[in-house]
């Protein structure tokens, strides 16, 4: 799940839209222009945005350049929006967000997608934090999502998702980015078995994970200093995953990967005209799978 974190550090749904906001104001061309971002954010942070500007230490956290972790987490949400919209063509009406902390997509794109009806899951305390922020705001939402509160660790996701009026018998798409690292391998098993469940087959499920692999030398110090910056939010990662027993775990539930890129690959979709530097800094896994049998039990 995205958390809210506590003391002087963000939590990483805070951080996330501060992150987004900054990079949709101040950079020259935005991999995800979320305009919505700022409207969410925390009165500090709201300061902060106010006095930020196209700077180095845009994305700094406590003395830690954090742009490299910000250009995974928005090439990802990218990513999922792109076969979101993809979709649509193929007659898409259902959208699940898992873990979706202040994510912005119903905000932004409510009305432009009529008859796309999007469902965010997360922790009861981060929907609360999330509808207090809507309704504060200065603008107006283009729509709101369906709001399904969800403790990842302990509570039956297929069972709050049928309670909301998901039809499991249509086929979705569903994005689980940029939480999966903070989740032990027992829950994220448990929400595989109840996704499996709900998302009817030709479903497509995008997400990301921190693979289990050979870092290189820079790559190896940047992560040292990440862990150390997320153990002090009290956000410690909980799970990594060798690339072949990820797709294995996903074959246990009904999905056929169509596509799995690695940082390079995200970096050259993304991030390879940039002149601001912006690129992943970190190993990681993002991708496509496809539900192709019906409902799993495992």
């Amino acid at each position: 799940m995205a958390k809210t974190g506590s003391g002087g550090l963000p939590g990483t749904a805070e951080g996330a839209a501060l992150g987004r906001a900054l990079h949709a104001r101040f950079a020259d061309t935005p991999v995800l222009a979320d305009d919505w971002a700022e409207h969410l954010l925390s009165a500090a942070d709201r300061a902060r945005f106010s006095d930020a500007g196209n700077t180095p230490d845009m994305h700094a956290i406590e003395g830690f350049d954090a742009s490299g972790v910000f250009a995974v987490n928005v090439g990802c949400l990218r990513y999922a929006e792109d076969e979101v919209l993809r979709s649509l063509h193929s007659g898409l009406r259902q959208y699940l967000v898992l873990g979706a902390g202040l994510d912005t997509f119903a905000l932004r794109h409510g009305t432009a997608v009529p008859g796309l009806k999007v469902y965010e899951v997360d922790h009861p305390d981060v929907q609360a934090l999330k509808r207090a922020r809507i309704a504060a705001a200065s603008r107006v939402p283009a729509a709101l999502p369906e709001f399904v509160a969800v403790d990842f660790e302990t509570d039956a996701l297929n069972a709050a998702l049928l309670a909301a009026g998901f039809d499991s018998a249509t086929p979705a798409v569903a994005s689980w980015l940029n939480t999966l690292h903070y989740l032990t391998e027992e829950a994220i098993r448990a929400s595989m078995a109840h996704l499996s469940t709900v998302l009817a087959p030709g479903s497509r499920l995008v997400l990301n994970y921190a693979p289990d692999v050979d870092f290189s030398e820079a790559q190896l110090a940047y992560v040292l200093r990440l862990l150390e910056v997320v153990d002090t939010a009290g956000e410690p990662m909980a799970s990594r995953w060798r690339p072949e027993a990820f797709v294995s775990l996903l074959g246990e539930f009904g999905f056929s990967v169509v596509e799995h890129l690695d940082e390079e690959q995200l970096t050259e979709r993304y991030f390879s005209a940039r002149g601001d530097g912006l690129r992943p800094a970190i190993p990681l896994r993002v991708m496509i799978a496809e539900k192709v049998t019906g409902q799993t039990t495992s």
